[in-house]
């Protein structure tokens, strides 16, 4: 299996490593789950801001600005009015603008065409106001396309300089993907403003290690908050020694 940090599983291992806030309830579906009014009939606690649904394929991302009352535990995943997905792992503690969870179309009984919100929950169950209503859209491609401009080899380690691309979503993270000779090599994460980094000239893939060598050739890949919207791979460049 490939490491978490090549291209080839960069969506699948980055939401992992960000972490799937929420879990999927048995039983909890858009056909069965319980109207989410109904449980903020008690709740002081302020919604949250739903800010995006981007679907790709059997996939989606729900990024959302957090609920600004005190003693939030986790969030609530609502689909035409009924919860689907119940908190759980949730980090009070987090510092991300926007929190986000990767969700399964099909196994929480989806279709991907619903209108979705979000709702804060308390530790004692008290659940908030659901959030505004969004529905799901399909990926974009980032602008403009970032560029590489040099990478150098010393030593044991590479210096690789480019252009940034853009990104729309609040946080203003990008990662930066690069490949060697076309073969998945790293990901550089969760970055707003990065145009160089220096790392080993191999990656940490035991089973089937991409290095830098002098004379390789060098593209990078944007992707944006979501892991879904990404740019086009930019013109290569040529691996010199420093």
């Amino acid at each position: 299996m490939k490491s978490t940090r090549r291209v080839t599983t960069a969506l699948g291992g980055a939401l992992l490593a960000f972490g799937a806030l929420l879990a999927v309830t048995p039983g909890a579906t858009a056909a069965t789950g319980v109207t989410a009014q109904a449980q903020a009939q008690a709740s002081t606690l302020a919604p949250p801001t739903l800010t995006s649904v981007t679907r790709n394929g059997d996939n989606m991302i729900v990024i959302w600005k957090p609920s600004p009352s005190q003693g939030v535990a986790g969030y609530e995943f609502i689909a035409d009015g009924r919860v689907v997905k119940q908190p759980v792992n949730f980090n009070p503690g987090s510092t991300d603008p926007e929190d986000k969870a990767f969700v399964a179309v099909a196994s929480t009984g989806l279709t991907g065409n619903e209108t979705y919100s979000v709702a804060a929950v308390d530790s004692a169950g008290n659940v908030s106001a659901p959030s505004n209503t969004l529905k799901a859209v399909a990926p974009v491609t980032l602008t403009p396309t970032p560029e590489m401009q040099s990478a150098v080899i010393k030593g044991d380690q590479v210096t690789l300089t480019w252009t940034q691309s853009h990104t729309d979503e609040v946080s203003g993270e990008l990662w930066y993907t690069f490949a060697v000779n076309g073969k998945p090599y790293k990901v550089f994460q969760g970055v707003r403003d990065a145009t160089t980094a220096t790392l080993p000239i191999s990656d940490d893939d035991p089973v089937d290690p991409t290095a830098f060598g002098v004379g390789s050739k060098v593209t990078v890949v944007a992707t944006d908050y979501t892991g879904m919207n990404s740019s086009a791979a930019g013109t290569p460049v040529t691996v010199t020694a420093g």
